[in-house]
């Protein structure tokens, strides 16, 4: 009796002492993502994520999935940076126009959606170094034969989204040829549904957008070399430049281990089938 009672004992203590290992075990990853952002010298809106404020009407950049989710070359590049600051991802998405005044209320940590360097320099934002070089592009209907060139674009109708570098390409073209009227959208989807519907005779929009959107439509063509190139960046809150030390650091990695290569042939080619 009494070498069973011993024995009883013994399992007690061996069930509690993996009781108590189990559970250390479990608060340590709970804790793991709360003790890397305690470790870092940045700050972010929740700890242990990365809100990344967008625009998700940007294809190849960033879109949603029919099961709300989002894709695109935006999309995985932020991941990419939530690995390497130990961080998961929270994305926000937001109307364009609005994504740089909640930035710095501190609606998001940083904004991620093809944003130009140029267009957002008056804004109170810092920028992270440059990740993408985004050219403007001419693209009409496919069978047009009266574009052939930008400089056929004189006395047309052409179309371009408001806030945008493509704008201010489409304005610098403007003053050269004098079209017949510019006109401005605010979503890139407005103004290829004029073009396809015959009120547009072209528009002028960032190559990815043309090279996705003829990808999955065949209704389009690009005309002429691709032009007016800008800078594209991700925005911080102004004062928080460990944060934005920290996603450099992250993106010098990408490009250096051949991540950003692969991104770029998987969201921005021209498929040619």
């Amino acid at each position: 009796m009494k070498k069973f009672k011993k024995y009883i004992l013994l399992m007690v203590s061996i069930l509690t002492i993996l009781s108590l290992i189990g559970c250390t075990s479990k608060t340590n990853e709970k804790d793991k993502k709360k003790d890397t952002a305690k470790s870092t010298s940045f700050k972010t809106k929740e700890n242990g994520k990365l809100t990344v404020g967008f625009c998700a009407t940007w294809a190849p950049f960033e879109s949603k999935k029919t099961d709300g989710s989002f894709e695109g070359f935006d999309v995985d590049m932020a991941k990419e940076i939530g690995k390497d600051l130990s961080l998961d991802i929270q994305f926000a998405d937001a109307d364009w126009q609005g994504l740089i005044p909640s930035l710095q209320k501190g609606d998001y940590d940083v904004v991620i959606s093809c944003v130009s360097k140029s267009g957002a320099r008056n804004e109170t934002v810092d920028f992270s170094d440059v990740y993408y070089e985004l050219p403007s592009c001419i693209v009409v209907k496919k069978g047009n034969t009266t574009i052939k060139s930008k400089e056929d674009l004189k006395g047309k109708v052409v179309g371009v989204q408001l806030g945008t570098a493509d704008e201010m390409a489409a304005e610098k073209l403007n003053k050269e040829l004098k079209f017949k009227n510019l006109r401005k959208f605010k979503l890139p989807p407005d103004e290829m549904l004029d073009l396809n519907q015959g009120r547009l005779d072209a528009v002028i929009v960032g190559y990815p957008y043309a090279i996705s959107t003829i990808n999955k439509t065949k209704q389009y063509e690009i005309i002429g070399k691709p032009f007016d190139e800008t800078d594209i960046v991700m925005l911080t809150k102004k004062g928080n430049s460990e944060l934005t030390k920290a996603i450099n650091k992250s993106l010098k990695r990408i490009k250096e281990d051949g991540t950003y290569d692969k991104l770029i042939k998987k969201w921005i080619s021209l498929n040619k089938k």
